[in-house]
């Protein structure tokens, strides 16, 4: 697999791009689309990915050798553990015994599982066939190095190299290899779709060969639409109360984000996030109280601080304010000398609320206990001074309206 992997790569390849910073500085040279032009796979095929097999010197003569000089390679300080080995293929052991891990497959990002069925029997009867073969020689820095190749010019199909004593072309030693596979492949219907493959690589049609560089997806480049979805995923794991949150709201977040969905933490307290389309937005408490069951409405109104985001959200004037569980003094101290209200996040019928003119320190803070004594999580915000309506909506139709007029005399 070390000396034919290269002609897998063309078909298993998806990503030419490189982000800024993480190379180094001669690769700005190479123009705006931060990939040569005909790059195909810059993350874990090339020197520019992960790589440290070469400086290793494995020994790929047979599995004892190999496991031998793994065990020198840790002797000598190279490497802490087999782990650390970032080979294009890695020889890995569990419990029913030894398998194969074949590291340089990119995941198609046009596929939600990441990757093709088709393009699993595919590699299945790659792995098979070459499985069959004689290797004339083994020579490990031309095989690393025919990775090199068509890792930074598998677009040009014109490149020559050697392998396994053969020099000839990119394009003949995979139109040969794929014909030679096909025509020693026994079931019809596997042989038939390899020929499909062929043919597909002749008219330069593959997923790839359309070319990624030049694939859009909502009108963005598939480069903009990867760094538009990593941005979202790096700027919410840095936030990510993941210890905070309750197991099932963990798991449904991590999902939600696998399959690219917009994800946003309503209220900690109560496990309420936002997942959103482009189309929609649908707001679940616990990982299991959605708008389908009609008991999230419910649960919206009895929380403030979710009504005022969702008001908010909807162009509708709030009031300002914090919601906290611990008091940060700093925070409260912002509040002196305003009108405000203090209030618990999830009562009814005026208890544990202060309204306060003026508010001094002190009358904030005994506000404040007043307010712990009836919930977990408190809400300070702006008083407004003005009339007081309550409507009743049902069905989406205002039912009733009451002007509410506090006692007097």
């Amino acid at each position: 697999l070390y000396v034919y992997g290269p002609i897998l790569l063309q078909f298993v390849s998806y990503t030419p791009y490189y982000e800024t910073n993480i190379l180094d500085d001669n690769l700005l040279k190479i123009g705006k689309n931060r990939g040569y032009e005909n790059s195909i796979s810059l993350r874990n095929s090339c020197s520019y990915g992960y790589y440290n097999e070469q400086k290793l010197n494995l020994d790929y003569s047979n599995v004892e050798a190999f496991k031998s000089s793994i065990k020198k390679a840790i002797d000598d300080g190279l490497i802490l553990s087999e782990k650390e080995i970032y080979s294009k293929i890695r020889l890995k052991s569990s419990p029913t015994g030894s398998y194969l891990e074949i590291r340089f497959i990119d995941i198609n990002p046009f596929n939600r599982l990441g990757i093709t069925i088709d393009m699993i029997e595919f590699i299945i009867n790659f792995i098979k066939y070459v499985d069959s073969l004689t290797i004339n020689e083994f020579n490990f820095s031309e095989n690393i190095n025919n990775f090199e190749l068509v890792a930074l010019n598998g677009q040009d199909k014109s490149i020559e190299m050697s392998i396994n004593g053969c020099r000839k072309t990119l394009y003949n030693h995979t139109v040969d290899f794929i014909t030679i596979m096909s025509e020693k492949n026994k079931n019809k219907i596997e042989q038939y779709s390899l020929l499909n493959i062929l043919n597909d690589y002749k008219k330069n049609n593959l997923d790839l060969n359309k070319f990624i560089s030049k694939i859009t997806i909502d009108n963005l480049s598939i480069k903009e639409f990867g760094m538009k979805n990593v941005h979202h995923k790096e700027k919410f794991r840095n936030d990510y109360p993941e210890k905070t949150l309750e197991l099932s709201t963990n798991i449904l977040i991590k999902e939600a984000l696998k399959q690219n969905y917009l994800v946003d933490i309503v209220d900690l307290n109560a496990n309420a996030i936002m997942i959103s389309t482009k189309d929609r937005t649908e707001l679940i408490f616990q990982a299991t109280k959605t708008n389908a069951d009609k008991y999230a409405n419910i649960l919206v109104m009895e929380n403030k601080v979710i009504t005022k985001k969702i008001l908010k959200a909807n162009d509708i004037n709030v009031p300002n304010g914090i919601d906290f569980s611990e008091v940060n003094q700093d925070e409260i101290n912002k509040f002196e000398n305003k009108n405000i209200v203090v209030k618990p996040i999830d009562t009814n019928f005026g208890l544990g609320i202060t309204i306060l003119e003026n508010a001094s320190n002190h009358m904030i803070d005994q506000a404040i206990k007043l307010a712990f004594n009836e919930s977990k999580h408190v809400l300070i915000e702006e008083y407004f001074l003005g009339t007081e309506y309550r409507f009743l909506v049902i069905g989406g139709k205002v039912r009733s309206i009451v002007k509410r007029i506090a006692a007097n005399v």
